[in-house]
C-alpha cells in the first residue's frame, strides 16, 4: 500500500500545476547582400547545427540589378540563436550569436564579400530590415517554414504591432530639438519597453542611409636620395586606419590604406572613390608625408614616394586635390593633413565658430572641410597632431560628433605640446561646394 501511495505522489509532482504555454517560433530573416566577391559560389546557412537553407551563387552580372536573396525560417524559441555559414566545402565563414524573443522578428544581412576582420553576418534593426524586405521581389525570398508564410507577407510593408493589441499612450525618445511618441505593442510577454535615442528616428535613418569611406595615405620611405625620410607617417595612417574601423562606422572594405604609395596609385584610389561614394555617402581622405610650398607657383604639394626634387609632374599638387574633392559626389568631405605647409588648402573659419551647432542641420548640408597639422610653416615629424586627434577620437563617448568639435578639443593640446609652436587650422576647402554643414563621426 505504501509503494502504491509514493508511486502516486512521484506522479501528481511530475504533473506540472500550471499548463507551459507553448512559446512561439522566432522568424529570422537573412538577407544575402547583392554585391559580392564571391558570387560563383554557394552558401550554407545553419542554426547551430541545424541547416536551414542555401545561398546559390549569384551572376554577377545580374546581381547588379537584383535587390538581393532572402532565406526566411521559424526556428524554435530560444533565449540565443546561433547562426553560422559556411562556404562549399563546409568550412565555417562567420557565426552570430542573436537574443531573441518569443514570437519576434529578427533580421540579419550576411555580406559575402566581407573582407578580412569584417564580419560576414550583421544584425540590423528590426525597422530597418522591414524596409528592404518590403522591398525586395516575391521571387527573391525563399520561406523554409510553410507553416510561418502568412506572417511573413504580412510583415513587407508594415510594422510587428498587431492592431488588436493594447498600446501604451506614448512612448518618448529624445531629440535635440523634439520629442516624439510612438505607440508600443503592450500584449502579455511584449511588454518590456526600453526607448533610448539621443537624436530623431528621422535623423538615424538618413544618417545610416549613407556609407563611410576613407583614404589613408602614410608616406615615409622616399625613392628620391635628396628628399628625406621621414620616420612616423605610415605608422600613424595604420593608426587612424585603426581606429576608425574599430570604434566608428567605417567598414574595413570601405577604407583605402596606401603605404608609400607612388603618385599613379594616389591618383587611381580618388579616381575610384568619384565613382563608388554617392551623395548620401561620406569620405574621409587622410595625408601624412612631405609637403612642399611653391613659392613660384603659389601650390602647395603632397610629395608621392616616386616624387623627384627637380620635377613638378611627380608631386600632387593641391590644385588636383581640390579638383578630386570637388567632383567626388560625398554629401560631407573631410581633408586631414599632418604635413609641412599643410595649411595651403583652405580659409580658416572665423576666430569664433559655434562648433555645438546642432548636429541634425550640421549633417543637412553639405561639407567640405579640411583640419591640417600647421598653416604654411614646416611641421615636426614626430607629429603631436595625429597623437591627439587619434586619442580624441579613442576616448570620445558621444555617439556623434561633428569634426570642429574634434577639432577644438584638441587644438589646445597641440599648441601647448608642439616642440615648434605649431598652430592647427581647420576651415572650408575653397571652391569645392562647401554650404555650411559638417563631416559627422558616428560611433559604433
Amino acid at each position: 500500500m505504501k509503494k502504491l501511495f509514493w508511486l502516486f505522489l512521484l506522479l501528481v509532482m511530475a504533473i506540472p500545476l500550471f499548463p507551459q504555454q507553448p512559446q512561439e517560433d522566432v522568424i529570422v530573416y537573412i538577407n544575402r547582400l547583392k554585391k559580392s566577391t564571391n558570387s560563383d559560389k554557394d552558401f550554407k546557412v545553419y542554426c547551430g547545427d541545424k541547416y536551414i537553407g542555401t545561398f546559390e551563387g549569384i551572376n554577377p552580372a545580374v546581381t547588379q540589378e537584383s535587390k538581393g536573396k532572402w532565406i526566411v525560417a521559424g526556428i524554435a524559441y530560444s533565449e540565443k540563436l546561433v547562426l553560422r555559414i559556411t562556404d562549399k566545402k563546409g568550412q565555417e565563414i562567420d557565426r552570430l550569436v542573436i537574443e531573441t524573443f518569443p514570437g519576434r522578428s529578427c533580421f540579419v544581412e550576411f555580406n559575402p564579400a566581407a573582407g578580412y576582420g569584417v564580419k560576414a553576418l550583421h544584425q540590423i534593426t528590426n525597422m530597418e530590415g522591414r524596409k528592404q524586405f518590403a522591398e525586395t521581389t516575391t521571387a527573391s525570398v525563399q520561406i523554409i517554414t510553410p507553416q510561418i508564410a502568412s506572417r511573413v507577407w504580412a510583415e513587407k510593408g508594415k510594422f510587428d504591432i498587431d492592431e488588436n493589441e493594447p498600446v501604451s499612450a506614448q512612448a518618448k525618445t529624445s531629440s535635440q530639438s523634439k520629442t516624439e511618441d510612438f505607440p508600443i505593442p503592450l500584449a502579455n510577454g511584449r511588454n518590456g519597453i526600453s526607448v533610448e535615442s539621443t537624436l530623431g528616428t528621422q535623423f538615424q535613418e538618413e544618417i545610416n542611409r549613407g556609407k563611410y569611406y576613407a583614404l589613408i595615405i602614410g608616406i615615409q620611405d622616399y625613392l628620391d636620395p635628396n628628399i628625406n625620410d621621414l620616420d612616423q607617417p605610415v605608422r600613424d595612417a595604420q593608426a587612424l586606419y585603426d581606429v576608425l574601423t574599430k570604434f566608428y562606422t567605417f567598414s574595413r572594405e570601405n577604407v583605402i590604406l596606401l603605404s608609400n604609395p607612388r603618385r599613379q596609385q594616389i591618383t587611381k584610389a580618388l579616381d575610384d572613390l568619384v565613382e563608388k561614394v554617392t551623395p548620401d555617402d561620406n569620405l574621409l581622405i587622410f595625408y601624412a608625408g612631405h609637403g612642399h610650398w611653391d613659392e613660384k607657383l603659389k601650390q602647395g604639394f603632397w610629395l608621392p614616394v616616386d616624387a623627384s626634387e627637380k620635377n613638378r609632374g611627380t608631386w600632387f599638387s593641391n590644385a588636383d586635390l581640390k579638383t578630386y574633392i570637388g567632383g567626388i559626389n560625398a554629401r560631407h568631405t573631410l581633408l586631414i593633413t599632418d604635413a609641412c605647409f599643410g595649411g595651403s588648402i583652405f580659409k580658416t573659419r572665423e576666430a569664433f565658430t559655434d562648433a555645438s551647432a546642432d548636429i541634425q542641420e550640421l549633417y543637412r548640408y553639405p561639407s567640405r572641410k579640411a583640419m591640417t597639422s600647421g598653416a604654411l610653416n614646416a611641421v615636426p615629424d614626430r607629429s603631436v597632431f595625429i597623437e591627439y586627434l587619434i586619442k580624441r577620437l579613442q576616448n570620445n563617448d558621444k555617439k556623434f560628433i561633428s569634426a570642429e568639435q574634434l577639432f577644438y578639443s584638441f587644438k589646445t593640446a597641440v599648441i601647448n605640446n608642439s616642440a615648434n609652436n605649431q598652430i592647427p587650422q581647420f576651415g572650408e576647402i575653397r571652391e569645392t561646394g562647401d554650404e555650411g554643414g559638417d563631416f559627422i563621426f558616428v560611433r559604433k
